[in-house]
């Protein structure tokens, strides 16, 4: 640039390469940090599905159709494992799900959800 004397920089020999090396750096942190970011919203659905589940299981046994209630543990697949606890005030459904959050190399965690229904006038449990 003529007039200013401004010159650019020089880079030192050590220098060279620094920007790709730091691009690259990113680029391998930026898409951890997406896998393990779509590993947590799988979760929180797992985790709503299994308390739509477990209400649904609840509701449906409270009322006395336990026919519903079966249908209602079938339509949240094979690997859904639901427990249904009794007792005179009412019913606890529990339904869990084993999941790999960040795919079959990574950690299988249980997710769980759970609701709890009071009996309807004419059923009491038994």
């Amino acid at each position: 640039m003529a007039g200013t004397g401004w010159t650019p920089p020089r880079c030192e020999r050590g220098d060279r390469g620094m920007v790709t090396a730091e691009l690259a750096l990113g680029t391998v942190a930026a898409l951890v940090l997406m896998v393990l970011l779509g590993g947590c919203l799988g979760l929180v659905g797992v985790q709503l599905a299994n308390g739509a589940i477990a209400a649904e299981v609840a509701e449906q046994v409270a009322r006395g159709d336990e026919e519903a209630a079966e249908r209602a543990q079938r339509r949240g697949g094979d690997d859904v494992e639901v427990e249904v606890q009794r007792s005179a005030g009412g019913v606890v459904v529990r339904a869990s799900r084993e999941v790999a959050p960040v795919g079959p190399l990574g950690p299988r965690l249980t997710i769980t959800g759970s609701a709890r229904a009071s009996w309807q006038p004419g059923e009491d449990g038994s």
